[in-house]
């Protein structure tokens, strides 16, 4: 099975109350319709999200050899700009190293890691995946897109 990834920036309201009152919800998009570093495009629709769903996982760079890997867990959903996620990290070493990291400002991106189930070539021969399944969502230190940039500063929590 080949896997693709995109990439993904903090969203505006990166801290939110978690609603089970143990942390913090982080908010970030998961995917655009922007051209990543690969050429290609993973479309805003077309997601198969169902799966996720029953296992959530976000996982340390699409590191998929162990449970170890597992730094939270996401809620998914789909806006008009795109795949957006809220993770809650674990209690983990690296879940909370991750959710550190993002504190300090120094881990500002996803990717998501996804099958493609359907594909087309558009006007400009760029390859758009316009029909895939949503396998995981990593957190990374860098992102396939070279626009995973931080939408809001960071602030003190």
């Amino acid at each position: 099975m080949k896997m693709l990834y995109t990439r993904a920036v903090l969203a505006a309201d990166h801290f939110r109350a978690d609603a089970e009152g143990d942390g913090h919800m982080h908010t970030f998009i998961a995917s655009t319709d922007s051209v990543d570093r690969l050429g290609e495009v993973v479309t805003s629709d077309g997601w198969e999200l169902d799966n996720f769903r029953l296992n959530p996982v976000i996982l340390d760079s699409h590191n998929y050899t162990g449970i170890e890997n597992i730094v939270g867990r996401g809620e998914v959903r789909e806006t008009e700009h795109g795949l957006e996620v809220d993770i809650r990290f674990n209690a983990t070493s690296r879940g909370q190293l991750a959710e550190q990291l993002i504190h300090e400002g120094n881990l500002r991106a996803t990717s998501v890691g996804f099958q493609s189930k359907e594909m087309a070539e558009n006007d400009d021969g760029v390859v758009q995946h316009t029909k895939k399944e949503l396998l995981e969502i990593s957190v990374v230190p860098v992102p396939a897109q070279a626009e995973a940039l931080l939408v809001r500063a960071l602030s003190e929590i």
